[in-house]
């Protein structure tokens, strides 16, 4: 009798860690549905180009918590462009390069904050069908709302491209791949050649 006792109560024991380890696996994988749920989420947004110089995008937080301490760093790429959508170039190929980073301490949820790239050197009026291609290439890495997240990164790509039908410049994402490590190289390449 008493060993009948002994493995009920070993079972009963037994089958409380069971179900004590089952609502902390529930409990945890609700506070990870809300943070997920809940957190803060970038997107890019609304590309334009002013036909000029200059390419304008948002960074919008589509998620219900702010963005906080949102960091945007931003490569910019003039190529000259024989063929359209190549991706393989020399340095004489290049018109306008730079970086610029941009800190922005809090994207409310539901709203945007704008990020203007300029290309300085670039010739408004060979950026048509066989022109100068623009490129921009980034991250953006924010806090989510949520302290014991770690930061995210939203990485992006834009390009250029011409719409035959409107005769006129569209830009398009890109394979930020593609591009980055490109730029990156030609801007390590120009440090090292200024005195």
């Amino acid at each position: 009798m008493v060993a009948i006792y002994a493995a009920l109560t070993a079972f009963q024991s037994y089958q409380s860690k069971r179900s004590a380890d089952a609502a902390t696996s529930a409990a945890n994988t609700a506070s990870q549905a809300l943070h997920v749920a809940e957190r803060a989420h970038l997107s890019i947004a609304t590309p334009t180009y002013d036909s000029k110089k200059l390419i304008t995008f948002q960074i919008v937080n589509t998620g219900h918590l702010h963005a906080e301490d949102v960091k945007v760093t931003v490569y910019r790429l003039a190529i000259n462009s024989a063929t359209p959508g190549t991706i393989q170039h020399t340095l004489s190929d290049v018109v306008d390069i730079g970086k610029n980073e941009v800190r922005i301490p809090s994207i409310p949820s539901g709203l945007n904050s704008e990020i203007d790239v300029v290309f300085n050197n670039l010739d408004p009026t060979r950026t048509g069908i066989n022109g100068t291609q623009l490129v921009v290439v980034g991250s953006a890495s924010y806090n989510t709302g949520f302290r014991d997240e770690p930061r995210q990164t939203l990485p992006f790509c834009l390009h250029s491209e011409w719409e035959l039908q409107a005769r006129r410049l569209a830009l398009a994402p890109c394979n930020v791949d593609d591009y980055s490590p490109t730029i990156k190289t030609i801007i390590s390449h120009r440090a090292k050649e200024k005195p």
